[in-house]
């Protein structure tokens, strides 16, 4: 079994001590934190002591400060807030156009309805006045007609020949061929 190691350093065995322990907790520092730390003490001695920094330039190092993550974590946490709250609100929208456009809907077919019924009305009261009885009963009352019998139709016989009769007792058949003398003289006479 050379793949198991005998080693205590997976263990903390301050847990299992009776006394407390002396010393107090201290935090070990990162990988990351040593780094900065570094830096900064390297920083400090690169710079020149002669001047006092004025009291602004504090205000420029704080500008000039990395980004922490919890602005970013904010950042993210409402961009993620705007994103799932984005189509709740297409979706209430959408419901309140459907609703609008619903109600529409149902008004206009509230009014074809009333339509249809004035149509129908319409049209029956038309039926009535215009109905034959009343129509034959204007005709015999008011116009004084009669309805038509067999005895009531003359009949009138054109196989004959043409013939116009002038006033004065003169006539002129068709079939008198006049000239344009005779048509002249019987102008002025």
């Amino acid at each position: 079994m050379a793949g198991y190691m005998l080693s205590d350093s997976a263990y903390n065995f301050e847990l299992f001590e009776d006394a407390p322990s002396a010393k107090p907790n201290v935090r070990k520092k990162t990988e990351a934190e040593r780094r900065r730390e570094q830096i900064r003490l390297y920083e400090k001695k690169q710079q020149p002591k002669a001047k006092a920094e004025p009291k602004a330039e504090p205000k420029a190092q704080a500008k000039a400060a990395p980004v922490t993550g919890s602005w970013v974590r904010s950042v993210q946490l409402i961009l993620l807030c705007a994103v799932l709250f984005l189509p709740i609100c297409s979706f209430i929208n959408a419901r309140r156009q459907l609703d609008e456009l619903s109600k529409q809907i149902d008004k206009q077919k509230a009014m074809i309805t009333e339509e249809r019924s004035e149509s129908v009305r319409l049209s029956a009261e038309v039926n009535s006045r215009m109905s034959i009885n009343k129509i034959e009963d204007y005709a015999a009352n008011v116009l004084g007609m009669v309805k038509l019998t067999p005895y009531n139709v003359q009949y009138y016989d054109f196989s004959g020949a043409d013939k116009v009769v002038l006033s004065g007792g003169k006539s002129v058949s068709g079939e008198e061929e006049t000239s344009f003398l005779s048509k002249l003289l019987s102008y002025f006479s």
